[in-house]
């Protein structure tokens, strides 16, 4: 209801990605799950995204899995991010396996810069998230059993997953608008 769009950016295998997603409710029953995998070429990876484009389109409730190989090649070819980009908007929750960190803090640098409006929010646990955290408008580290490099890269550290809501839904929100009604009078 709040319009946030999810991306899981992992690098766990597929199957394991999309299995949590599923007991996160991410993709449920309804998702119409669109699988862009596997690329070995520039070219296999734009047809891939041409078909998930082709089998999401007018769907409510749309879902993309991504995996690192194809990520390789999209995000150094402008029509295969453009794809992408315009994908995320149309699906509630992406699933990126299997990537790299620095792929990460590209698929974020690849929202952030197709679109200046847009805020990003990236949440991790461990020292693979410290690009991706970096990279967003907003950076969130938990703390925990990986170790402290994301809280420490972070802009908020948070002991629990169960703290994320109420970080953003009352306490964002409130920063956010202080801080477009500060700027507003300067």
């Amino acid at each position: 209801r709040a319009g946030v769009k999810f991306w899981v950016l992992t690098g766990d295998k597929i199957e394991t990605a999309v299995d949590i997603a599923r007991s996160c409710n991410l993709f449920n029953s309804s998702t119409r799950l669109a699988y862009a995998t596997e690329a070995i070429s520039i070219d296999e990876c734009l047809q891939k995204l041409e078909r998930a484009k082709t089998d999401l389109e007018g769907c409510v409730d749309a879902g993309l899995v991504l995996d690192g190989k194809t990520c390789k090649f999209a995000l150094d070819n402008e029509v295969c991010r453009k794809l992408i980009y315009k994908l995320g908007l149309a699906c509630r929750t992406c699933v990126c396996c299997r990537l790299s960190p620095m792929q990460k803090k590209h698929l974020v640098d690849l929202f952030r810069q197709e679109n200046t409006s847009i805020i990003t929010l990236a949440i991790g646990d461990g020292a693979n998230d410290v690009p991706m955290i970096e990279g967003a408008h907003i950076g969130v580290g938990i703390r925990g059993k990986e170790g402290m490099q994301a809280a420490q890269a972070s802009d908020v550290a948070i002991s629990q997953f169960r703290f994320l809501v109420p970080l953003m839904f009352c306490h964002g929100s409130r920063a956010y608008r202080r801080d477009r009604k500060s700027t507003r009078l300067n």
